[in-house]
């Protein structure tokens, strides 16, 4: 996603350590907020249509349905 930017791009919006992720390490992701982030995150594209900048847990919403079994 082009110009999504955060603050902390290596701990993701759902809460996870981006260092972590196989995603991450494999070098498909730059994490979230990482310039062009990851494409097909539906909790990325979520945040940034919602305009959460930092974690999804600040969004009225949370838990939503994309978290469901998570």
């Amino acid at each position: 996603m082009k110009h999504f930017q955060r603050e902390f791009p290596t701990f993701s919006l759902c809460g996870l350590n981006c260092l972590l992720c196989p995603m991450h390490i494999g070098g498909w992701c730059p994490g979230c907020g990482g310039g062009e982030g990851n494409q097909g995150c539906p909790r990325a594209r979520c945040a940034r249509e919602r305009n959460i900048l930092d974690f999804c847990c600040r969004c009225g919403r949370y838990p939503c349905e994309l978290y469901e079994g998570m």
